[in-house]
């Protein structure tokens, strides 16, 4: 269960929410609103281990994975493209995901899928090990007279467990989506969302805008999307 639907989760707890998960949104919630809330909030930020455990419910991580929880990928605070691969404040490296575009199932890689799983439990080996630096291009002078440096991400794919990437399969960085206030996103009308689409830009404003759609993945039908990279997810399941 995502804590971006935990409005959809079972019933009332004493969880306590936390700041790092959007505490101060869910205590500004309605009581009944909010105990659910705080249900998903819990759960997106549980360490899961592997099976089995004595740990009821907590189990069934891997066998391949990159993090323990959902909130090691998600943040609560949208970092920018630019401060994937270096440190936080908490010391840990901004998670940056290398997505797969290939001719395999669901668009990825034939082999790896969509995504490289750098973490494997005890007994199995991870897909392989991603490395993501930067490289300055040139500086460019700011109207303001200020130089800034611009940058391109050079990525690094080794130790790959099942040989080599696919031929014609692309890498590209990825940063994993904040789920903050998504729930309000669910929220808007389908109505209102085409209403504001603009492909052609008639309005003459020099913006163009698609409404997206997906498959829903519980009845297999087209739908309006509007969650995940580029609003190609349809639900929050």
């Amino acid at each position: 269960m995502c804590w971006a639907s935990a409005l959809n989760a079972a019933a009332p707890s004493e969880v306590r929410s936390s700041d790092d998960v959007g505490g101060s949104m869910i205590d500004a919630l309605p009581p009944h609103d909010a105990a659910r809330a705080r249900i998903g909030a819990a759960i997106f930020a549980a360490q899961w281990i592997a099976a089995p455990n004595v740990s009821d419910g907590a189990d069934g991580l891997g066998p391949l994975y990159n993090e323990t929880s959902c909130a090691g990928c998600h943040p609560s605070t949208p970092w920018p493209v630019a401060a994937l691969g270096q440190e936080r404040d908490a010391g840990a490296p901004v998670r940056a995901t290398l997505r797969l575009v290939g001719d395999g199932a669901a668009g990825g890689d034939p082999v790896y899928g969509r995504q490289i799983q750098e973490r494997a439990v005890p007994g199995f080996r991870p897909e392989g090990r991603v490395t993501l630096s930067w490289i300055e291009v040139r500086q460019v002078e700011l109207a303001n007279g200020r130089t800034v440096g611009l940058r391109r991400p050079r990525i690094e794919v080794e130790a790959l467990s099942q040989g080599p990437i696919a031929k014609g399969t692309v890498l590209s960085v990825r940063r994993p989506p904040a789920v903050i206030g998504l729930g309000l996103v669910a929220a808007i009308a389908e109505a209102d969302i085409l209403a504001g689409a603009d492909p052609d830009d008639r309005d003459g404003d020099g913006i163009r805008g698609r409404a997206g759609y997906g498959v829903d993945p519980q009845t297999g039908t087209r739908q309006l999307a509007r969650f995940g990279w580029k609003a190609s997810a349809v639900t929050l399941a």
